[in-house]
């Protein structure tokens, strides 16, 4: 073998070489791509309508200052029964007004007792609560 023989193949061989990093390059890239659409951005600090994010529903105070659309899950303490009870933000059963503020006055089927934690589902109208579901706990 020629000297000039021996040049071509190392300058040969160096051009593999240096096109190496350069394809997995171009591979990241393009397995990159695969992934598919951008994922939806949210506003944090705003669960999405409906969804009801870990550790529980809204406050009371969360759902009343809301713009977000109903079905809205909500958690806090019923105080109160039939057509008197309210959802409220703390309960004290050795005080003399048990429900804490803000409260809401609760409108609808709602299943737990006087003095228990539930997230209620449904919507804020005015000073109350239509309730649709309530989840006990």
């Amino acid at each position: 073998m020629s000297d000039e023989d021996a040049r071509r193949r190392r300058i040969s061989g160096m051009r593999a070489i240096a096109a190496i990093p350069v394809a997995a390059v171009a591979l990241s890239l393009a397995l990159v791509g695969c992934g598919g659409a951008a994922p939806e951005q949210t506003t944090v600090g705003q669960p999405s309508a409906g969804a009801v994010p870990p550790g529980g529903g809204l406050t009371v105070a969360e759902a009343i200052a809301t713009s977000a659309e109903p079905p809205l899950a909500v958690t806090g303490w019923v105080v109160g029964t039939d057509g008197k009870a309210r959802l409220c933000s703390t309960y004290d059963a050795a005080a003399d007004e048990p429900c804490g503020a803000p409260s809401l006055a609760l409108r609808g089927d709602v299943t737990a007792k006087s003095g228990e934690k539930v997230t209620v589902f449904g919507a804020v109208e005015g000073e109350a609560f239509a309730v649709s579901s309530t989840v006990q706990g």
